[in-house]
């Protein structure tokens, strides 16, 4: 159970990725679609100019998002010095994705050139404290960028992982000018979509974008897919979505469900093994009119309790291991305690577990004929097939 509950607590991260945003269900990327060597391929990095087009161009647009990830820089302050990882990003960015600030304003703090917005694990990192609002820190020992932004500490199932954001402008101030150009696919675009908007309708409008923005000179159809489904679903063949990380996500489930048949059917393998010390006791009470149904519920009762008990066991160790845990799978897991739907799923899991694990127990055991049991001439084990011996051949089919 406790393994189960290490899986299923990283299959809910992986299913949860990026899906917190409070407009996640307008939120698109930006494909590109186009065929080489007799196939249709789709990749996500798309041109500078295309965000600031689609939104001009059609009104079903509301918001662009562009995206650059940056190598590692160094970040000084008064000599204290260490590498930083971030992106730069479109004012509009922090108004699209749901990233709350600690301070600053999100619908300012990445417009001007010479600003920055750092995570709160970076200014703590850096200054020891929060409170960061106009501090001036030396960029990669050349620019003096001040703080306009705080992000509250970032979740482990977003993309977006970063140490700090800078505006999209400062790239000018980096490079000199910006790449225009057309044919340069390096960028990520997100997409917000107006809320009556048809996905279907604006993917045929904005198709040719890129062919008649290049005078034809580029030949990629542009498409907007849906932020929800680009973690899990990022695999494209024939232009079409056949799969991606969600296969993954199925096999571990997969894997938590054995482990945990294969706890369920060692349980029943135990319960039937003990059967001839309980059958005295199940003749008995069918003597005195016990009825099979108060027979059954009794023994499901008896497992579910089992399962009760092992379930706190479970949560503890599960636990004690989550740090090692978090170090094979590099995340930060973290068992939601606070969260109500977390103990209503816990004890559903229990519930089930023991009467998967009792089920079979409790048919069998009251299934015992009261007169064979008193007369001494009932025997569990001696046939050449039972139960007990179909249980444990399965278990090992299962290992």
């Amino acid at each position: 159970m406790a393994a189960a509950m290490l899986i299923t607590l990283w299959i809910q991260n992986e299913l949860s990725f990026d899906r917190f945003h409070s407009k996640i269900n307008k939120l698109y990327v930006a494909f590109n679609r186009a065929k080489f060597e007799g196939e249709i391929n789709c990749w996500s990095t798309t041109p500078n100019p295309l965000g600031p087009a689609l939104k001009q161009e059609f009104p079903d647009v509301k918001m662009t998002a562009r995206l650059t990830y940056t190598d590692k820089h160094q970040i000084d302050y008064n000599g204290k010095k260490l590498q930083a990882d971030g992106f730069n990003a479109d004012p509009t960015f922090l108004q699209m994705f749901s990233f709350p600030l600690i301070s600053g304003n999100p619908n300012l703090a990445l417009k001007g050139m010479n600003n920055m917005v750092i995570t709160e694990t970076l200014a703590n990192k850096v200054f020891g404290t929060t409170n960061v609002i106009g501090k001036i820190i030396k960029f990669d020992n050349k620019y003096d960028l001040t703080i306009s932004g705080v992000l509250k500490k970032l979740p482990s199932n977003t993309r977006f992982q970063c140490d700090y954001i800078l505006p999209w402008d400062f790239l000018t101030v980096q490079y000199g000018k910006q790449e225009l150009f057309w044919g340069n696919n390096s960028y990520k675009t997100y997409v917000e979509l107006q809320p009556n908007a048809s996905l279907q309708q604006v993917n045929e409008k904005i198709k040719d974008i890129t062919i008649r923005h290049s005078n034809k000179q580029e030949d990629n159809e542009v498409f907007l897919y849906p932020l929800a489904n680009f973690y899990l679903h990022n695999v494209f063949k024939d232009g079409l979505p056949t799969g991606g990380r969600i296969e993954v996500v199925n096999l571990f489930a997969v894997i938590a469900g054995f482990i945990l048949l294969i706890a369920c059917i060692n349980f029943m393998n135990l319960s039937t093994a003990r059967s001839e010390k309980r059958a005295k006791e199940v003749g008995v009470r069918k003597a005195v009119g016990a009825l099979k149904n108060s027979l059954i519920g009794q023994f499901l009762l008896e497992s579910v309790i089992i399962a009760f008990i092992a379930g706190i066991i479970a949560v503890i160790l599960a636990q004690l291991c989550l740090g090692y845990f978090n170090s094979l799978v590099q995340l930060q897991l973290v068992t939601p305690y606070s969260n109500p739907l977390f103990w209503a799923g816990l004890l559903l899991f229990i519930v089930l577990t023991g009467v998967l694990a009792g089920c079979y127990p409790a048919l069998y055991l009251s299934s015992f004929k009261p007169i064979e049991v008193l007369k001494g001439t009932f025997r569990s084990a001696n046939a050449l097939i039972t139960p007990r011996k179909l249980l444990v051949i399965c278990n090992l089919r299962l290992r």
